[in-house]
């Protein structure tokens, strides 16, 4: 890979408490040349918690696509990016994923910087068996296809974590994890 040609980091942030950054996140929120959200109040609150000054290019649902391409042509002149969510890792279920896919089509370099994931946080607490689950992410809005869906995730007899099944993250040991079981 050429000298030249710029890094996207794919950054995990904190969930709740924003002490729970890893080092290595403080580290390339420091050092890249600006920050790609979600949120921009968001990630101006984390920023200013670590006392950093980046410029913010926000992505969402509607625009991810179309803003994709110019976000990589940028990094192509040499520039690196992180690539942060409004809490947790960035792609799932959150935008991001269209611009790391662009990222490797323009042979850009994507990295990882793991951290906090609301998915492993509920499993380590829930009292379940967390070596094998399912992750479903966001049910659909419409009750027919949220009906097939939670059919076919009854058929499974593994825990399954699905986003927005729970009033608060923080809530309860065991809220966003249900066991679907037919046994």
């Amino acid at each position: 890979m050429s000298d030249n040609i710029g890094l996207l980091y794919v950054v995990c942030t904190p969930i709740g408490n924003l002490n729970d950054i890893t080092l290595r996140a403080i580290e390339v929120l420091r050092d890249v040349d600006l920050v790609i959200a979600e949120n921009r109040e968001r990630a101006l609150k984390l920023l200013n918690h670590l006392q950093i000054r980046k410029p913010i290019i926000t992505i969402n649902a509607y625009n991810e696509a179309r803003k994709a391409e110019a976000i990589v042509r940028e990094l192509l002149t040499g520039k690196s990016a992180a690539l942060i969510s409004g809490a947790g890792a960035p792609c799932i279920s959150d935008p991001g994923n269209v611009v790391v896919r662009k990222g490797y089509e323009m042979g850009i370099q994507v990295t990882a910087v793991p951290g906090p994931s609301a998915v492993i946080s509920a499993l380590t607490i829930s009292g379940l068996w967390p070596d094998r689950f399912i992750f479903y992410g966001f049910l659909p809005q419409k009750r027919g296809k949220r009906r097939k869906v939670l059919a076919d995730l009854l058929s499974r007899p593994l825990p399954i974590y699905c986003h927005g099944l729970y009033p608060s993250y923080f809530s309860s040991r065991r809220e966003g994890l249900l066991r679907l079981s037919t046994t």
